[in-house]
């Protein structure tokens, strides 16, 4: 968010159009979390059948 903010205004973006451009990064984050639990759930499922 801090980078948008800075860069945003360093080129001249209106402060509305950086709050949505945060907003595509916040909602982004929530499938990219998903996503990264489901990878780690999937490593320890591949180590257990190693293991086994």
């Amino acid at each position: 968010m801090p980078l948008a903010l800075i860069a945003g205004s360093i080129r001249g973006i209106p402060l509305g159009w950086q709050l949505i451009d945060i907003s595509f990064g916040v909602v982004g984050a929530v499938p990219a979390v998903v996503a990264w639990r489901l990878t780690r759930r999937l490593e320890r499922m591949r180590a257990q059948a190693a293991a086994v």
